[in-house]
């Protein structure tokens, strides 16, 4: 099953990957904050995720990117 991932921050950013969620779960208390690399559209193809930057992920039922919808910028310059 699909995982959706998000990411903390303003934007709120979030990705879809083919691994579970306990793959997530295996592969992140393994790394120490390194980079890690998932798959998306059935290869590796250089999606690499900043495990410090993950707020939460959760199976996603959908096999495709939802719609992104464009948030007004409420913060410093």
């Amino acid at each position: 099953m699909p995982t959706r991932i998000c990411f903390s921050g303003i934007g709120g950013d979030a990705i879809t990957v083919e691994e579970s969620p306990e793959q997530i779960r295996d592969v992140l208390s393994n790394r120490y904050g390194t980079p890690v690399l998932l798959t998306r559209n059935g290869r590796h193809d250089c999606v690499y995720i900043n495990p410090e930057r993950i707020a939460c992920w959760y199976p996603s039922a959908d096999q495709g990117e939802p719609y992104v919808m464009s948030r007004p910028f409420k913060g410093p310059i």
